[in-house]
C-alpha cells in the first residue's frame, strides 16, 4: 500500500504559550487529523521548535501539548520522521524512545512509489556557509552538549528565549532576502541533486514557500507554519505545494 507523504517545516514553537503558538497548535491539530484519516507519513523537516535542548530528566513544559499531539500520531500508527533544524538539533533519544519518531540529524535519501526524494532542512548548504558549518559541528559536538547540560534548565531555557527567538513578522527586506536565498540555493545546491537523479528535493529553512519543476525534477521550499501554513504533499504520483486553511 502506498501512503501519501506530508512535509512540513519551520513551525518554531516558542518557549512561551503565546496566542500565535496556540493558533499554530489549533491548525496543526486539524492537519494531523487529516494525516490520520489518510494514513499518511509525516516528515517534519526541521525547526519544529524555536529551541530544543534535551536534558536527561527535563523537557520544557511549554512544549507539552505539541509533544502530546505528536504522540497521538504515532499511537495511531502514523510513521513520523523528524529532521534536525538549526534551532532544534540538540536531540538525544526522547523522540525515538518516548514518541516513536524516527530522528534524522542529517539529510536523507528516501524512495516511495518509484520516486526518489532528497530531504534536508537546508541550513549550511551554500558554498559561503563554511563558517556556519564549522560552528554547527562545534555546537553539535558531545563536548558542547555536555557543557550546556551543566546549566540549570531554568537558566538554560531563559537564555534560549533571548538568543534563538525567530521573528514573527515578515517585513519587505526579509521577503527579498528569502527570495534571493532561494535563487542561490537552487543554483548551488538543488541543481546538483537533480544531476544525482533525485526526482524531488524537499527543503525547509528558507521560510518562503516555492515549487519549481525542471526536466522532470521538482524542488520544493516548504515555507513555514508561522505565516504561510504551507506543506508539501505527495499522493503517490505527483508532488504539490499546499496551504492549510482550517476554519
Amino acid at each position: 500500500m502506498n501512503h501519501p507523504l506530508y512535509f512540513i517545516s519551520d513551525l518554531h514553537f516558542h518557549l512561551e504559550n503565546s496566542p500565535a503558538d496556540r493558533e499554530k497548535l489549533r491548525l496543526l491539530t486539524g492537519f494531523f487529523d487529516e494525516i490520520k484519516r489518510k494514513r499518511g507519513i509525516l516528515f517534519i523537516v526541521g525547526d519544529l521548535f524555536d529551541f530544543w535542548f534535551e536534558y536527561k530528566f527535563v523537557i520544557p513544559k511549554d512544549y507539552f501539548q505539541v509533544l502530546t499531539l505528536l504522540k497521538s500520531l504515532t499511537e495511531a500508527g502514523i510513521e513520523v520522521h523528524y529532521f534536525a533544524g538549526n534551532h532544534d538539533y540538540w536531540i538525544d533519544d526522547f523522540f525515538r524512545n518516548e514518541l516513536a519518531i524516527r530522528f534524522h540529524p542529517d539529510p536523507i535519501a528516501y524512495t516511495a512509489s518509484g520516486k526518489s526524494f532528497w530531504i534536508c532542512h537546508g541550513d549550511g548548504v551554500l558554498q559561503e556557509d563554511r563558517g556556519y558549518r564549522i560552528l554547527k559541528s562545534i555546537l553539535r559536538s558531545p563536548v558542547a552538549i555536555s557543557l550546556f547540560r551543566w546549566i540549570h534548565p531554568d537558566l538554560g531555557f531563559t537564555i534560549a528565549k533571548h538568543v534563538s527567538s525567530t521573528s514573527r513578522r515578515l517585513n519587505p527586506s526579509e521577503f527579498q532576502k528569502n527570495r534571493r536565498l532561494l535563487g542561490k540555493v537552487y543554483q548551488e545546491y538543488v541543481i546538483d541533486r537533480f544531476r544525482e537523479e533525485y526526482h524531488y528535493v524537499i527543503m525547509g529553512h528558507i521560510h518562503q514557500p516555492h515549487i519549481h519543476t525542471r526536466d522532470g525534477h521538482t524542488f520544493i521550499s516548504l515555507g513555514d507554519w508561522m505565516r504561510h501554513y504551507s506543506f508539501g504533499y505527495f499522493d503517490g504520483e505527483r508532488m504539490t505545494l499546499n496551504y492549510w486553511r482550517n476554519s
